[in-house]
């Protein structure tokens, strides 16, 4: 973005790297590359800089101010070297490859030498008239074949202006845009009321605080029971920090489909208030990709067609998505679809203009996903962070990455046809999967080392895939979806050492698939790094106590303001009863199967209706089920399955529309114990077997030994907290409005333990039920009982 406001009497500065960016890419979008790394260039500049003759210059500085468009502009930027010394004066500039520059993609050189074009302008300007030529020199080394491809070219001043003026011209026309937008937002915010006609309990202190911690540029983290209105309560007044100046923009994170609906509604409802602004929420490429819904099909070579001219059109289609306002999937798609562009890929390119953003964790947070603009930006943009309680568990599957030797050497097999050079590559990576195991007995063993033999495959493959990026071939779409993993590779193998293990699980029979995973173990730092790059940021859930747990996991400072604010509705809508005569430790889980069965058919008993019974894991699940619908075959009941699509899904929950009668039976925390808004009457109540603990195995294992060893309760941290989290959320569906009502059972006698008790929200009156006769007892009580009257509570 640029530094002056468009609008504004100050002078508009404009990088000349970000005009090239911005106006001079054609061609074909590739498969994402990493060049040279920033060391490699680095000692590339630094070999040639060291060459020069003692009259030359080095970052050579050009700044320039020139008038277009009724704006005064300032140009500037750095060459690598120049030479005043010379008639006429010589400009060149470095760029590090792995190829010759003729093996180059023509959009690549043709970016290299515009940027070169544009110092050539400014150098003519800064001379203010007393030269009208300039010889230009693009250095391009070859750092495999450590050689330099030297191309010169003299150019005069009115060539550089016909070349760059156009640009420049584009460029401030869309800033001029971008600034037309942004005023509309700041007149409007400034004059919008809150949506709805009165606060909810707790929402107007949700709401200061997010203003405040924006305006200010502080931390905030708040507990926000289900039902407060989270999403109004923090992106009305982030709307109003922006209007007021605070900031410049909001990324709203939130990792479900319900959470970015909800987002949207929001949007929309203040829009219908007189609010103008542009937004985007940003999704996933799985879901808007057109070759997986078959809106098109690969070419020969495995390539999607709408990647290539894709800088050709996008001009047009950039311009027509900004002008949409509020852009959603399907207006990504309508333009997309009318220019021939990836919709993922066009979204992204709108991304950095819009106002509010709304998008999943991963593309803030995670070190090879996450958009470089959010890292490398000057402007003030506030984060909003909804379901925090999930981030810590993102952010270590993101900060970690696993290889499959069977899977590597299937991505061989595909390229071999069309790229045999990048397949004997990843060959090589197979290899030092198993060069990294063999010493190891079978089955799993973790080790604090790192695995340098992997190290060097992985960078031995990267070379090979910049060298096809650079000459402008792509790999196979199978390969390239596969790349992320070994990009994130090189983006984790460096770091700290303390919170990785090297993990590898090895088949007891010589032709078995061999695993290596470079897992990690504690993200709150990296996540703290993050938070630098924003302008406050506010985390909130209806689930984040113990705050000592969740502050060090989410990368916060122990002094971090926190709120805990109350629920907003009566503790008479919902009754919380414990079955304390219920065991359902795994030594115990099979005897229980018949007292769980009982408790199902009592709940349901005291008030037919829809109810969601959730289990820690699918085979206690389907245990259970087979005994529940064996006895009562009359009754409705669904369960869920592993790895359900959105169809399976929706099925699913069409099953609890207003007036049905289901059983559903889900895993605690799933992706129906946790996002769904079970409104009104679609929801009787809940019934929790077990405390949710994770699964015990190797990884969770390393996960309590990391907590142990730095003076927690290793056991609390890996299993106990998280299995908690999963109860609340799975309780939160049921009270989600003033008119709601509806009961949560919790079958296990461990609840009644202190430890557990500490963790109940405070509008939760307990009672105790030692037997199916006392459950029956109380549910049949507070049915009965009008609310703010019933015995449960």
């Amino acid at each position: 973005m640029p530094d002056a406001p468009v609008g504004s009497a100050a002078v508009l500065v404009l990088p000349v790297g970000q005009v090239v960016a911005f106006s001079c890419r054609r061609g074909d979008l590739l498969n994402a590359a990493h060049g040279p790394g920033a060391q490699e260039g680095i000692r590339a500049h630094s070999r040639l800089q060291k060459k020069k003759p003692a009259a030359s210059v080095a970052e050579y500085r050009l700044e320039v101010t020139l008038s277009r468009r009724g704006r005064r502009l300032q140009l500037s930027g750095r060459a690598d070297l120049f030479h005043p010394q010379q008639t006429p004066p010589l400009i060149e500039e470095v760029k590090s490859t792995y190829c010759p520059p003729q093996a180059l993609a023509e959009s690549q050189r043709y970016l290299h030498w515009s940027q070169l074009k544009f110092y050539g302008f400014c150098h003519l300007l800064q001379q203010s008239g007393h030269a009208d030529s300039v010889r230009l020199a693009m250095l391009w080394y070859d750092l495999k074949a450590d050689r330099v491809h030297r191309q010169e070219e003299v150019l005069q001043r009115c060539e550089l202006e016909d070349f760059c003026l156009p640009l420049i011209d584009a460029y401030v026309a869309w800033l001029e845009l971008v600034e037309q937008q942004r005023s509309q937002l700041s007149l409007t915010a400034g004059r919008l009321d809150f949506p709805f006609n009165d606060y909810r309990r707790g929402q107007r202190d949700l709401a200061v605080a997010v203003f405040r911690s924006l305006r200010d540029n502080t931390s905030y983290l708040a507990e926000a029971p289900t039902g407060i209105g989270k999403t109004v309560s923090s992106v009305f007044p982030a709307v109003k920090a922006m209007g007021a100046g605070h900031i410049d923009k909001v990324v709203y994170l939130t990792a479900k489909k319900q959470g970015r609906d909800a987002v949207r509604a929001c949007l929309a409802a203040l829009g219908a208030g007189g609010l103008q602004i542009t937004s985007l929420v940003l999704h996933a490429k799985n879901d808007i990709c057109e070759c997986r819904s078959g809106g098109c099909e690969l070419n020969e070579e495995g390539v999607c067609p709408l990647r290539l001219g894709f800088f050709d059109r996008l001009p047009a289609a950039r311009r027509e998505l900004l002008q949409s306002g509020c852009i959603g999937a399907e207006t990504v798609r309508e333009v997309a679809a009318r220019h021939r562009l990836c919709p993922f890929e066009l979204s992204l390119q709108v991304l950095p203009w819009v106002q509010f953003v709304v998008c999943d964790f991963n593309y803030v947070f995670d070190p090879l996903v996450g958009l470089s603009y959010f890292r490398d930006n000057d402007s003030r943009i506030g984060l909003l962070v909804d379901e925090a309680h999930n981030l810590s568990d993102r952010a270590r599957d993101m900060y970690s990455v696993r290889f499959s030797r069977a899977a590597v050497l299937g991505l061989a097999r595909i390229c071999e046809p069309l790229r045999p050079g990048l397949a004997a590559s990843i060959k090589g990576l197979a290899r030092a999967i198993d060069r990294w195991s063999k010493p190891l007995p079978p089955g799993f063993s973790a080790t604090a080392a790192k695995a340098p033999t992997i190290t060097r495959a992985v960078e031995k493959l990267v070379q090979a895939l910049e060298l096809l990026h650079q000459q402008g071939l792509n790999c196979p779409d199978a390969v390239a979806e596969w790349l992320p993993d070994l990009y994130r590779y090189r983006k984790v193998e460096p770091l700290a050492a303390a919170v990785y293990r090297t993990m590898t699980e090895k088949a007891p029979r010589r032709q078995g698939d061999k695993t290596v995973t470079f897992k990690c173990l504690d993200a709150g730092d990296f996540l703290r790094a993050s938070y630098t790059g924003f302008h406050g940021q506010v985390l909130f859930s209806g689930t984040l106590r113990p705050f000592a747990f969740f502050q060090p996991m989410l990368g916060l400072d122990p002094h971090t303001a926190r709120m805990s604010l109350p629920s907003p509705f009566s503790s008479s809508q919902q009754g919380v009863v414990i079955c304390d005569h219920i065991d359902t430790r795994y030594k115990h889980r099979e005897p229980a199967v018949a007292q769980i069965r009982a408790v199902i058919d009592s709940t349901f008993r005291a008030r037919p209706g829809n109810y969601l019974v959730c289990f820690p894991s699918y085979r206690y699940l389907d245990r259970v089920f087979d005994d529940f619908v064996g006895h009562y075959p009359q009754r409705l009941a669904v369960r869920q399955q592993p790895g359900s699509g959105d169809e399976v899904r929706e099925r699913f929950l069409s099953h609890f529309d207003s007036g049905a009668e289901t059983i559903g039976f889900a895993i605690m925390g799933g992706i129906y114990g946790e996002g769904v808004d079970y409104a009104g009457d679609r929801l009787a109540g809940v019934i929790i077997v077990g405390v949710g603990l994770p699964q015990v195995n190797p990884p969770q294992e390393l996960m309590r030994q990391y907590y142990l060893q730095r003076g927690f309760d290793g056991f609390d941290y890996a299993y106990r907290y998280p299995g908690m989290i999963r109860v609340l959320q799975t309780a939160g569906r049921v009270i989600r409005s003033e008119t709601d009502r509806g009961v949560v059972v919790l079958a296990d006698r461990r609840f009644g333990a202190s430890f557990y008790r500490r963790l109940f929200p405070a509008h939760w009156q307990v009672c105790h039920c030692r037997s199916a006769a006392g459950l029956e007892q109380a549910l049949a009580g507070f049915w009965q009982q009008p609310v703010d009257n019933c015995p449960l509570n």
